[in-house]
């Protein structure tokens, strides 16, 4: 009896495994993107595989936590979403959860005042575009001057 119980449970993983194969990218997207024929299959293979389809309903509802407007209301949701994601019994969105509470402040900030990093990251790319170009320093002070001299905003038009 036993040994039919775990046939029978192999068997059916196998078949979830099958149904999930191929399909990454259409977890990956966003739900404003599917059309009609994915947004079905996707809502099919939720039925299927509850535990990747948590995950996925956790994603989504983390995208949609950033464009809120009030602090207090942001503070709420995004606490909810912790909630939801301890409670959702996988460990990487515990982790997540736990990351999110961690940084709760800055994340509130950043939503409140619709900010984000596109800039410093722009600077990084210009640093590194020297440092790629001069192809090494002898020192630090060169390197210095460099990302001042490239990446500074001087004027050398008298």
């Amino acid at each position: 009896m036993c040994a039919k119980t775990n046939v029978s449970t192999y068997s059916k993983r196998l078949a979830i495994n099958k149904e999930r194969k191929g399909n990454r990218f259409l977890w990956l997207r966003r739900h404003e993107s599917l059309n009609s024929s994915q947004r079905r299959k996707l809502r099919d293979l939720n039925k299927v595989a509850e535990r990747i389809g948590r995950a996925w309903m956790l994603k989504e509802w983390a995208t949609q936590l950033w464009s809120y407007r009030s602090r207090t209301w942001a503070e709420k949701a995004w606490k909810k979403w912790c909630t939801r994601a301890m409670r959702s019994k996988l460990i990487p969105m515990k982790w997540a959860a736990k990351m999110v509470k961690k940084h709760l402040w800055g994340i509130l900030n950043a939503v409140v005042h619709n900010a984000d990093n596109a800039m410093v990251e722009s600077i990084n790319s210009r640093i590194k575009t020297v440092k790629i170009r001069a192809r090494g320093f002898r020192n630090k002070v060169r390197y210095k001057t460099a990302i001042y001299f490239h990446c500074g905003g001087l004027e050398l038009h008298p």
